[in-house]
């Protein structure tokens, strides 16, 4: 884990994925993402200025699995699959999301209880070193 300064008036959720912005800030990523930095382990904290608290970042090592929720229907063919990730627009939480162009996460697996044709599964996932930003 890594104690980043924070961009200005950061107000994501845990698990949201962060890129070090050109100003060496922690920002929230942009939808369906090219590469992220690590993810949140802390809401943002909405600060007037840049720099003036440091955020909790955990960065992902090649392999590490990770828990999201997978829009959709569950089909077994997911797996090893790359995917997309989007903020829901309600929630305010990040989804893994097929229909997006970025293929920044891998599906690993899914809970054994998670039949198929599950609506939205919640999916084990890792961050290929490709689509890491660099530290």
């Amino acid at each position: 884990m890594y104690y980043l300064p924070e961009v200005a008036s950061a107000t994501w959720k845990p698990g949201s994925p962060l890129v070090r912005d050109a100003n060496g800030f922690m920002a929230e990523c942009a939808a369906d993402p090219t590469t992220l930095w690590g993810f949140a382990v802390e809401n943002g904290q909405n600060l007037a200025s840049s720099g003036l608290k440091k955020c909790a970042v955990y960065r992902p090592r090649p392999g590490e699995r990770f828990e999201g929720t997978l829009v959709g229907t569950w089909a077994l063919t997911m797996l090893g699959e790359n995917y997309g990730l989007l903020k829901n627009a309600t929630t305010l939480y990040w989804e893994i999301v097929p229909a997006e162009t970025e293929d920044t996460v891998t599906v690993m697996s899914v809970s054994s209880r998670v039949a198929v044709g599950t609506v939205d599964p919640i999916v084990d996932f890792s961050v290929d070193e490709a689509n890491l930003q660099e530290i």
